[in-house]
């Protein structure tokens, strides 16, 4: 029996979520993780403990749709009260009849309106439907929310002749925010993950952990989402990700679709997302650059529910390489 669990992470440090797009600097960051880089960062957890076995484990349930993780997305508590954020669909609403006569006034605002709503990166999932009938009557949606602050730390290289000075760009989460995210699949394995990523807050994820970067806890115990969630917008979550019957379905992770889906993704709305990387071998020492893939990111949006497959990303030589393309999905109407 498929279950959804859903945890939260409340970072004690900051955090260095680089950004490919960016050209790979060290001065761009998010401050949000996909899930293909949460699962491999689990599975290079179980690799230094040496735990091959269970990598195994974790890959074939991945692969079989039994194990699926979703982003890690943001969260904020206000007044005690926790509001999830999901992305910001990709579609195309398409305005009233009445509104496509508009006076150079209505004109100009609209068109403010949908720079405003350009900018916005996360909905509150309570409040989807508000911004697609934002989008529909062509108004400013207001519910843009800070989640932290990008610093710029500076460090030295002292491995040459001379020090020579870099900076670092982080992310500090504010006091009352941090990442949540959902794990379906089989009870005993969405447990053992669950355990896997406790203890991976101890070493941390993202860039630069050997500086200290991406330490977190739970900040509550994870939960069942279909059994009566704490607060109203894990109530509205578990509905969106049961709900298959809706018009649109968004994805909530990394897609990475099987040929046999291109025809389906094709139908859809999407954006693309280039993951490109090194691979350090812990057994024979080498680091190797991983072949360039694009996926699709989270807030895209089909009419069905691509499952996605597992890419096998190895090299001519080395141990096997994966980029976990299954994704989670909630349903959208618009």
């Amino acid at each position: 029996m498929m279950i959804s669990y859903l945890y939260q992470l409340k970072f004690d440090t900051s955090v260095h979520f680089g950004i490919v797009e960016a050209g790979g600097g060290l001065e761009a960051v998010a401050y949000t993780y996909g899930s293909d880089r949460l699962f491999s960062s689990l599975c290079c957890e179980l690799a230094e403990g040496g735990e091959d076995k269970d990598i195994l484990h974790l890959v074939e349930a991945a692969n079989a749709g039994k194990l699926i993780f979703s982003d890690l997305l943001p969260f904020t508590e206000v007044d005690g009260d926790c509001r999830l954020y999901v992305p910001k669909p990709v579609l195309p609403v398409e305005r009233r009849e009445e509104d496509k006569k508009w006076s150079y006034t209505e004109a100009c605002r609209a068109s403010a309106a949908k720079k405003m709503n350009k900018k916005l990166e996360f909905i509150r999932v309570s409040e989807l439907d508000d911004y697609i009938q934002a989008l529909k009557t062509a108004q400013a949606f207001t519910g843009g929310v800070d989640f932290g602050t990008n610093w710029l730390a500076e460090q030295v290289n002292c491995r040459g002749d001379k020090p020579l000075p870099y900076y670092v760009g982080t992310f500090v989460f504010a006091e009352n925010a941090g990442l949540y995210g959902i794990i379906q699949g089989e009870e005993k394995t969405v447990q053992r993950s669950l355990d896997i990523l406790e203890q991976l807050g101890l070493s941390g994820i993202g860039g630069k952990r050997s500086s200290g970067y991406g330490k977190f806890h739970f900040h509550d115990a994870p939960f069942i989402l279909d059994e009566d969630p704490p607060y109203d917008d894990a109530v509205e979550l578990g509905k969106r990700i049961d709900n298959k019957n809706a018009q649109w379905h968004m994805n909530m992770s990394l897609l990475i679709p099987d040929i046999s889906e291109i025809d389906d993704i094709q139908k859809g709305f999407y954006s693309l997302k280039k993951r490109s990387g090194f691979v350090s071998s812990l057994s024979s020492g080498y680091t190797r650059k991983r072949h360039d893939i694009y996926g699709i990111v989270s807030g895209s949006c089909f009419k069905n529910r691509p499952a996605g497959k597992i890419a096998s990303m190895k090299n001519d030589k080395g141990h096997e390489v994966y980029r976990n393309g299954k994704a989670l999905y909630l349903g959208v109407n618009a």
